[in-house]
């Protein structure tokens, strides 16, 4: 008897769990359709630039961790910033114990003259990223700190741009330039990254800088103000997103923060599928983390209006829709079966249409953009194939205090595979479960709504690919040397 009502309820369960993932993914793109109109509303006017005997003092930190590869493209770039000699340090926070000390004393003799340089060797690599910025703040005594991750290059005349704006408004805390890409064209994966970043930068955070939103630090290419990160607590390693922690930390104090999306800094995009999941496994635990930590101060600060509190709920929570989408296709082929879909539009009719248009609009201040949106079926396998890998991030982050900081490898202008690497284990398994489940979930819509066909073929080929692709990457040797050949060859 129990067993049977069970099965009769069943179909009310399953189409319960179905629409509310359908209205909580409306509601997630809902609010990204507000960033596209707050995008529309950017202001671009130009500062006039600060005479040279006007500019503060300035700290560039360098947090560095075993970056052989990429060390001496970064510190070449850095030493060609422009800024006054005598109001700028450059302190390289080298936490390394391979071959990088090496290669940074041989770049110190190119240090420009007359600029301080500081190779700052720590006893422990306590606190990772975050205790290196604190450890060089320590032994610093600057107005403001401009941060580059170790596979950035910035332009010369970054630090002379960007200041204008923090020297124009002394409540601004931070300003965040935009992410370019030194490598989008080296396979269909860092062709999509490239799209969904320069989303990211030029929509969604120019859309929140732009209608007075909380938003935040990405890590790299920004400058803080030092008087905002010391009177909000300073950097701290609670959680694996300290950009996002300290963000919100000094917005809640009454700091504002803006994006610049004209400021771009090239940066490396992982090139392998293993790297490019455990990125997004430290961004999905590390951004869940400031969920709880955050969402319960920032509803209750006085200072930010409803929709501030609302939209900063979507950003905080912005790893939710991966297990919403994750758990709606688990139950579609269940709901097909069951003969709930008969008249369904499904997934595809709420996020089918404005994905596309952002990542268009997102292209247009790029040169070569267009050519990138060749690798948009890419973005959808990137955005559906990782929900199980970012899923289970999002639950772990409740559920354990990992704090260790993974790194994402990096290859380098000579494209070095690093031996610091990530092998594939059971995730690999379950894709490939997931990927024949949707498949077979294509085959009862033949019979049962042959509308869903499309989305479930999608879906389920993104998964495998998303698993073979792991799987690949993993047959590779664990050291590897490719001379990268110049496009005019």
């Amino acid at each position: 008897m129990y067993l049977s009502l069970q099965f009769k309820s069943l179909p009310l369960i399953v189409i319960t769990i179905y629409n509310v993932c359908l209205i909580l993914l409306a509601y997630y793109t809902l609010a990204e359709l507000m960033l596209l109109i707050g995008y529309f509303f950017k202001r671009n006017r130009p500062f006039a630039q600060v005479p040279p005997a006007e500019l503060p003092t300035l700290t560039v930190q360098l947090p560095i961790y075993n970056e052989r590869a990429v060390v001496e493209q970064l510190l070449t770039a850095v030493f060609a910033l422009q800024y006054p000699a005598d109001r700028l340090t450059i302190q390289i926070l080298d936490d390394s114990t391979d071959e990088t000390t090496q290669l940074i004393q041989q770049m110190l003799k190119l240090a420009p003259s007359g600029v301080t340089v500081q190779h700052i060797r720590r006893p422990n690599r306590v606190g990772y990223k975050a205790g290196a910025l604190t450890y060089g703040m320590a032994q610093s005594a600057t107005d403001y700190y401009a941060i580059f991750d170790s596979d950035f290059i910035p332009a010369p005349g970054f630090l002379l741009e960007i200041l204008p704006h923090l020297l124009e408004d002394n409540r601004l805390g931070m300003v965040q330039g935009r992410w370019g890409h030194s490598n989008p064209y080296d396979n269909a994966l860092t062709q999509a990254q490239s799209l969904m970043i320069d989303l990211h930068f030029e929509i969604e955070q120019t859309g929140r800088s732009s209608m007075g939103l909380l938003h935040n630090f990405n890590g790299s290419a920004g400058v803080w103000r030092a008087e905002c990160i010391h009177q909000s607590g300073g950097w701290s390693a609670a959680t694996l997103t300290e950009d996002l922690d300290l963000s919100y930390r000094a917005q809640l104090n009454g700091w504002k923060m803006r994006t610049v999306s004209s400021l771009v800094v090239p940066a490396e995009l992982p090139a392998s599928m293993t790297a490019y999941k455990q990125q997004q496994r430290r961004w999905a635990l590390g951004s869940t983390q400031c969920l709880q930590l955050h969402l319960v101060s920032v509803w209750k600060a006085k200072h930010f209006s409803l929709f501030q509190k609302v939209m900063a709920s979507i950003h905080l929570g912005q790893y939710i829709p991966q297990p919403t989408i994750f758990i709606l296709l688990l139950v579609t082929p269940i709901a097909l079966q069951l003969g709930l879909l008969d008249e369904a539009w499904g997934l595809p009719g709420i996020l089918g249409f404005l994905l596309p248009l952002m990542l268009i609009i997102s292209q247009r201040p790029n040169g070569d953009g267009w050519r990138r949106l060749l690798a948009f079926p890419m973005t959808t396998v990137l955005g559906t194939g990782l929900t199980l890998n970012n899923s289970l991030a999002f639950i772990a982050a409740f559920f354990s205090h990992e704090v260790e900081f993974q790194r994402t490898p990096k290859q380098g202008q000579r494209k070095a595979i690093s031996d610091y690497r990530i092998g594939a284990n059971l995730m690999v398994v379950a894709e490939l479960v997931m990927g024949v489940y949707l498949l077979f979930g294509a085959w009862l819509a033949l019979n049962k709504n042959i509308l869903m066909i499309p989305h479930l073929l999608i879906t389920g080929i993104s998964f495998l690919v998303i698993a073979l692709w792991t799987l690949w990457d993993n047959r590779r040797p664990t050291m590897q040397l490719i001379q990268r050949v110049s496009p005019t060859h």
